[in-house]
């Protein structure tokens, strides 16, 4: 059933850092993307790696309802590289990750400010949307448009903080609509990230995996619309080349 009209959006967005290797942080990453896969909530997964993308792959999550965003190396593609040159080190990463994790990234993760001069060569590469992972106050809440019908986003939410976490859950079902302001059309995209999830230990996972099951209970109900970068992307694209037919028909009035 299709959900009412303003019924709350959310869209999930998970780092998958790359910054520890062992078996552990491994066996974490996994059980992570099996809890979403298990509630069945589509999410963005960011990864710098092949090899992290490759997580995705073995939990079967790399579904149509699932997308991948990666994290830019500034260090190898640095902003005062020629543009053929990032266009390369650019081309030879997406396609990396897509052959991993059988899903073609449509989303990178980076500085915008950073980004902006080279938004042709995104857009080139087929992507859409820049994810700017900083809880920024100066950094505006809502997507921007940038050059070359590209998007900026970054997180409202950040999950992974223990008293965000145990605020939340402190409620029954219904209560997961604190979540969202429910007077806002706007997508709100929920953090996750994996680092932080990390050092909180196992009650981490568990308050996260509960949230997420009444995430689901509360979907299952249309109390609220588990969403997607990727769907959102859609939707402001689809403003964006609505909004100039308008004003000529407004003229021709």
């Amino acid at each position: 059933m299709k959900p009412a009209a303003g019924v709350p959006k959310i869209a999930f967005v998970v780092d998958l850092a790359d910054t520890n290797p062992d078996e552990a942080d491994k066996a974490r990453l996994l059980h992570l993307v099996h809890l979403f896969s298990g509630h069945r909530l589509p999410a963005t997964w960011i990864v710098g790696t092949a090899e992290r993308a490759r997580l995705l792959r073995k939990q079967h999550s790399a579904s149509a309802s699932n997308e991948v965003a990666l994290r830019i190396d500034m260090q190898r593609l640095s902003p005062l590289s020629s543009h053929s040159q990032f266009r390369t080190e650019l081309g030879s990463q997406i396609a990396a990750l897509s052959a991993a994790a059988e899903t073609r990234a449509q989303l990178v993760v980076g500085d915008p400010q950073l980004l902006r001069s080279r938004a042709a060569i995104l857009a080139e590469q087929g992507i859409e949307g820049v994810f700017f992972d900083q809880q920024d106050r100066s950094s505006p809440a809502k997507p921007r448009p940038l050059p070359c019908g590209l998007w900026q986003f970054r997180p409202s939410v950040s999950l992974t903080q223990k008293r965000r976490l145990v605020s939340l859950l402190l409620g029954r079902h219904p209560t997961v609509k604190r979540l969202v302001a429910i007077e806002s059309a706007e997508t709100q995209l929920l953090m996750v990230r994996s680092a932080e999830l990390g050092r909180t230990g196992a009650g981490g996972l568990q308050r996260l995996e509960k949230l997420l099951r009444e995430i689901s209970w509360a979907a299952s109900r249309d109390q609220l619309l588990v969403s997607t970068v990727r769907n959102t992307l859609a939707e402001l694209s689809n403003q964006r080349a609505v909004k100039p037919q308008r004003s000529i028909l407004r003229v021709a009035a």
